[in-house]
């Protein structure tokens, strides 16, 4: 199996939820999926089929998927195993909100593993009535560090560097950007609000949050922070920088 990259196993989609769903197969990260609709929807997402097999190109060493269903027989693919999650982004629409919510549940769930003081998706609003969202923010001691979370994904033409699809990515983390100056330029100025304050915090550290880690196509003030570090981070930079603080 390991010299192959892939094991063949006697089972069918009916099958397979069966075995799943049995007592004698443990439970993953905490629980298992109790909607068999739902377990349907994740093996096909898994599946080979014949739409994902005319995207898979030489170039993009892609897209893998992990399951392969012939006959009653179902052949897992293990050595692509690395790369299909390094891909799962791949072609998932970017305006896909429920995309962005497990990211954000997922990011700040690990964010709330080292600090204390963690709240996401807040509505601020200001005595003049006017109203900001955070995606995330955390309180140490005098400072406060505010995340913009992005749930982008990365196009398979991206690690070929195709120019258009760079300038792309580029121009909406640079959006992302400018969306958190103008947080940051909000909260600078309205430190108590209707429903917050933020008075207390002499600090204000600000930063995008990617799935990946970025190239950061510009040496401009904006895009680093005093310390020289990027203010696009992946989620585990952002990780690292809490745990650094901490």
């Amino acid at each position: 199996m390991i010299q192959r990259g892939y094991r063949t196993l006697n089972y069918n989609r009916e099958k397979l939820w069966h075995v799943y769903n049995s007592p004698e197969i443990p439970a993953t990260f905490g629980s298992k999926i109790s909607s068999e609709n739902k377990f349907r929807q994740a093996i096909e997402f898994l599946t080979l089929n014949e739409q994902i097999q005319s995207m898979v190109g030489v170039w993009s060493l892609g897209p893998h998927r992990m399951l392969h269903f012939h006959d009653r027989a179902l052949v897992v693919n293990f050595s692509g195993f690395m790369d299909f999650l390094m891909k799962i982004f791949v072609d998932v629409d970017r305006d896909n909100k429920e995309k962005g919510h497990q990211f954000e549940i997922s990011f700040v769930r690990s964010i709330k593993e080292i600090a204390k003081n963690v709240q996401r998706n807040c509505e601020i609003v200001s005595h003049d009535g006017d109203k900001k969202e955070i995606d995330c923010f955390v309180k140490l001691e005098d400072t406060l560090i505010i995340f913009e979370l992005c749930a982008i994904e990365r196009p398979l033409d991206f690690e070929i560097g195709r120019p258009r699809t760079i300038a792309q990515r580029c121009a909406r983390l640079d959006k992302k950007i400018e969306q958190l100056e103008s947080l940051v330029e909000f909260i600078d100025k309205n430190r108590l609000g209707r429903n917050y304050d933020f008075s207390e915090f002499h600090i204000i550290k600000s930063f995008v949050v990617s799935p990946f880690v970025e190239w950061i196509w510009s040496t401009e003030p904006r895009l680093w922070s005093e310390s020289k570090k990027s203010r696009i981070l992946s989620g585990a930079e952002a990780v690292r920088f809490i745990q650094s603080l901490t």
